[in-house]
């Protein structure tokens, strides 16, 4: 963790919350938990978190973007995904 943040945390239980944060911003509404999901997720009451489907975020090419090539964009892809 960041010691700027000036707090001690468990990471375990930061990776946790970064993770159920990544399910709740999946693209589709049917891949995003329930509230009360994330409050057993965030309770530990569910021990093994699903991993989200898709990246969180799109990448657009548009005017004044530059271009990506397929492997660079596959790149992104990964880097993206978050594992526990």
């Amino acid at each position: 963790m960041d010691p700027i943040l000036g707090i001690s945390c468990p990471e375990e239980d930061v990776s946790r919350c970064i993770h159920a944060g990544h399910l709740c911003i999946q693209e589709s509404t049917m891949d995003r938990p329930t509230m009360s999901e994330v409050v057993s997720m965030l309770s530990h009451e569910i021990i093994q978190l699903r991993a989200p489907k898709q990246p969180t975020f799109n990448m657009l090419r548009g005017k004044g973007q530059a271009n990506l090539s397929n492997d660079k964009a596959e790149n992104c892809t990964r880097a993206n995904n978050f594992s526990n």
